[in-house]
């Protein structure tokens, strides 16, 4: 829940995505290696998203600003 917001996001290159689950998020070994963190902007004090429509929103994103 602390990256970039995903909506100002700009992917600049190939990227991979990385998406942890709602409790703990993705391992600290994982997190290490990875350069840029996203996150969905929420309102209504909503915690989390399940894992995948996370990652579906988030690779729609990233799709939607390729074309």
């Amino acid at each position: 829940m602390h990256g970039e917001n995903i909506f100002n996001f700009k992917a600049d290159s190939q990227i991979g995505v990385v998406v942890g689950n709602e409790g703990q998020g993705v391992s600290d070994e994982i997190a290490q290696i990875c350069s840029q963190s996203v996150s969905i902007p929420m309102k209504n004090n909503v915690e989390s998203l399940n894992a995948s429509v996370s990652g579906s929103i988030i690779m729609y994103q990233i799709a939607k600003e390729q074309f």
